[in-house]
């Protein structure tokens, strides 16, 4: 690879030899009609050089990495979980109308209600409710995601 640097885009940038890493966060043109470039290095200081500063950026390559530190990996929910509540929102759709829950009379109290008794009848052992055929521990996982719909909406 050895050779010097003449132009670069953002991205993150590795150096091979030294196991370093930095970003290229922007570019800008200067005064003088020489592109800038502003980057971070390996210890998140920041700072803006030419190419011309980067004697030591022979051995560079630029590599894929994708910052997502803190957000949601919703990967790790469990897909038949997710297929669950499902199962239980399509039973109810066919049974009432789709959504409906959302449009409900009282309904933060009655699906408390309902999570409890569901609840109940899987703690003395019943496993799947006789009405739907469906598993209680999937009404109550789906009794759950509507209290904490209703919960947010009242804190819009």
């Amino acid at each position: 690879m050895n050779k010097k640097i003449k132009s670069i885009s953002t991205g993150i940038y590795t150096q091979i030899t030294k196991n370093k890493i930095y970003e290229v966060l922007d570019e800008t043109l200067g005064e003088n009609g020489t592109l800038y470039y502003v980057i971070k290095n390996d210890k998140n200081e920041i700072g803006t050089y030419s190419c011309e500063d980067f004697e030591d950026f022979e051995d560079t390559e630029k590599i894929d990495l994708k910052y997502d530190k803190g957000k949601n990996r919703l990967s790790l929910i469990e897909p038949n979980f997710i297929l669950g509540v499902g199962q239980v929102l399509t039973y109810g759709a066919v049974k009432y109308k789709p959504n409906s829950w959302q449009t409900l009379q009282d309904a933060e109290e009655r699906y408390r209600d309902a999570l409890l008794r569901h609840t109940m009848a899987y703690l003395n052992g019943e496993k799947v409710d006789t009405e739907s055929g469906i598993s209680h521990l999937k009404h109550m996982a789906t009794n759950i995601m509507f209290l904490q719909y209703f919960e947010e909406k009242e804190n819009e």
